[in-house]
């Protein structure tokens, strides 16, 4: 997995909290989702609503498209075994479209222990986008076994991989603030943040 070698011995460490540092706004609305899940109707806040798509970068979606969002949220607020096949499942009738990423995300905000999916974890994990038409079944099935190879790629290496206790300790005594996040979570940041450039990389025009 392209990460494996991302943390261990020659990683950009320094780098990745560069990044971070500059996208710490973005973090602390994490911060805010998590503090206020259970204390909020989710599915009536505006406010906690504004800042899950803030968040979660989502945009063009139609209010059937967040009603259907935001109910599921609101409804398995409170369990910790929330199922990723249940919520693509549910977002897949409710709303037409297959969803997996954003599955993922409602998942992984009322279990930070899950893993999001997204481009960038699939390509740092070295894993390839699932392609489909439609919301067939087959498709679903694909998403929910890729889903699968997200959970146990993180699993590996929150468990094992080389480098990783040493990402955590660094982003422990950079950011105490966030050294409540789950072990999945520190792991989620670095994925996030691992090959994108800097705010000063991009103004000296390096790749």
């Amino acid at each position: 997995m392209a990460v494996m070698k991302d943390l261990g011995n020659g990683a950009d460490f320094g780098g990745v909290l560069e990044r971070l540092e500059e996208r710490r706004r973005d973090v602390n609305k994490y911060v805010y989702l998590l503090e206020n899940l259970r204390g909020t109707k989710v599915s009536e806040d505006p406010a906690y609503q504004c800042v899950f798509e803030s968040f979660y970068v989502i945009r063009f979606k139609d209010e059937k498209w967040l009603k259907a969002c935001f109910d599921i949220l609101e409804r398995e607020k409170e369990n910790a075994a929330v199922c990723f096949r249940r919520v693509l499942t549910e977002m897949r009738e409710k709303t037409r479209r297959m969803e997996a990423s954003f599955s993922s995300k409602i998942v992984a905000t009322i279990n930070p222990e899950k893993p999001v999916w997204d481009r960038w974890v699939l390509h740092n994990l070295g894993l390839k986008k699932v392609y489909g038409y439609g919301g067939g079944d087959k498709y679903l099935e694909r998403c929910v076994a890729r889903y699968h190879e997200i959970c146990e790629a993180t699993s590996a290496i929150v468990e094992r991989g080389p480098g990783f206790r040493r990402w955590v300790s660094l982003l422990d005594a950079a950011h105490p603030e966030y050294a409540s996040f789950t072990d999945t979570k520190k792991l989620d940041l670095f994925l996030w943040l691992s090959g994108r450039p800097s705010a000063q990389a991009k103004a000296q025009g390096t790749p």
